[in-house]
């Protein structure tokens, strides 16, 4: 009798349904991971691994009054298969149709409750959950465990909607669980997926490196080369000079320099020559 009542006070959402959920150890420091997990890389890696179609923050903001504190806004779009009475209630056609669900967190971004504890506490509304139908919240708690740590959350839940109401109960229930028992395999890929990034970055870095090095040395070059050139026309220049002066020197006619001078050859007579054109005309005798 006791369980047919309470069954019925449940439909109508009378009671609330509360639990704790814990995850595994996971091989990451508590604030290493509290900060990671509204990243998207994070939010990547735990789509892939809970097969959710989106998740993604769509709201950020810190409180004016508090600068450790912040809110958040997390929308995840489900690929979860809805109960038959419950598409029927909701008026779903599909069991695939997606649900897409806010999570409303605000959140402590440094430790203050205890060594090594991070808290939040949330509440989630979705398309067919709002305040007026539903009370899910919850805290989430990070804490660390030997080297490791540790997620668990505590929530609350009921929805009123008579003759479904336990049935979206149980299924959100089970998601929970099923989330936080996969957070080994997200941690696992979210430093696989760092060690890429990592790799990527160091990649991209060495070939900057090598394109300077070569800019630099193809500057070099050219200075030299440069320098060079200017060097083997100063040595160029007194040589050909020398070289003119020598043949000057010679007589040589061909000579630029022999050439060049001011007088014109037809013109040049010595002093003897013109003393003699002057002279009367010796008379030879017979």
């Amino acid at each position: 009798m006791k369980n047919a009542l309470a069954a019925r006070a449940r439909a109508r959402g009378a009671l609330m349904v509360k639990l704790c959920v814990d995850s595994p150890a996971l091989d990451v420091d508590a604030a290493t991971l509290w900060r990671a997990r509204t990243t998207s890389l994070f939010m990547t890696c735990e789509r892939a691994v809970f097969g959710d179609l989106e998740r993604s923050v769509v709201l950020y903001e810190r409180c004016r009054h508090d600068e450790n504190r912040a809110r958040c806004v997390i929308r995840t779009k489900l690929d979860a298969k809805l109960p038959y009475m419950v598409r029927r209630a909701l008026g779903v056609k599909s069991s695939r149709d997606a649900v897409v669900m806010y999570d409303d967190v605000t959140l402590e971004e440094t430790q203050s409750t205890a060594p090594y504890l991070f808290e939040a506490s949330s509440r989630t509304y979705g398309t067919f959950l709002n305040p007026e139908n539903s009370v899910l919240k919850g805290t989430v708690l990070c804490k660390s465990v030997d080297d490791g740590s540790m997620l668990s959350v505590r929530l609350e839940c009921a929805v009123k909607m008579t003759g479904i109401g336990s049935a979206i109960e149980r299924t959100i229930v089970s998601g929970m669980k099923t989330k936080f028992a996969l957070y080994p395999k997200v941690i696992e890929l979210y430093k696989a997926k760092l060690r890429e990034n990592e790799a990527k970055r160091r990649e991209r870095d060495e070939e900057r490196a090598a394109k300077a090095s070569i800019d630099a040395c193809a500057d070099a070059c050219e200075f030299h080369s440069a320098r060079d050139s200017d060097s083997e026309r100063d040595d160029v220049a007194p040589s050909l000079a020398d070289d003119r002066v020598a043949d000057a020197k010679k007589g040589d006619a061909t000579s630029p320099i022999a050439t060049g001078c001011c007088v014109p050859a037809s013109r040049r007579r010595s002093r003897s020559s013109n003393s003699n054109s002057n002279a009367a005309p010796v008379k030879r005798i017979p």
